[in-house]
């Protein structure tokens, strides 16, 4: 089992490290862990969050693993220093793992599946709000 700790990742330039700080573990099946990246936003409320949780389905034969994560849109009213979160950014992604899949087929899974969500390509895309064509 994973122990939850700080996640670190690159920001869109490359370069910039973005700290998603751990705020709660899960406490067992379908129960979410929490991150906050906290650098970004001027509030609580403005900061992205990730979660996960993992839970067994109905015939406890395959784990399902979903991802979520919700990327707040604010602003910064320049004469109040008011923090006002105009909008969400969304994402959510889910894996079903059967238990009866070699350990070695998932981990290669979740290695190329992961790279696919990161691979320019792809992030071009969802940057644009388009499927490749």
């Amino acid at each position: 089992m994973a122990n939850m700790a700080n996640i670190t990742v690159k920001a869109d330039n490359g370069t910039t490290d973005v700290v998603f700080t751990a705020v709660a573990p899960a406490g067992g099946d379908n129960t979410e862990a929490l991150w906050s990246a906290n650098s970004i936003g001027a509030t609580k409320a403005a900061h992205p969050i990730f979660a996960m949780k993992a839970r067994w389905n109905q015939k406890r034969n395959a784990k399902r693993v979903e991802l979520r994560g919700d990327y707040p849109y604010s602003i910064t009213d320049t004469t109040t220093s008011v923090v006002s979160v105009r909008n969400h950014l969304p994402f959510a992604a889910s894996f079903l793992l059967p238990t009866d899949v070699p350990d070695t087929v998932v981990n290669e899974m979740v290695s190329v599946m992961g790279n696919m969500v990161v691979a320019a390509l792809i992030r071009s895309a969802v940057k644009e709000g388009t499927a490749p064509q």
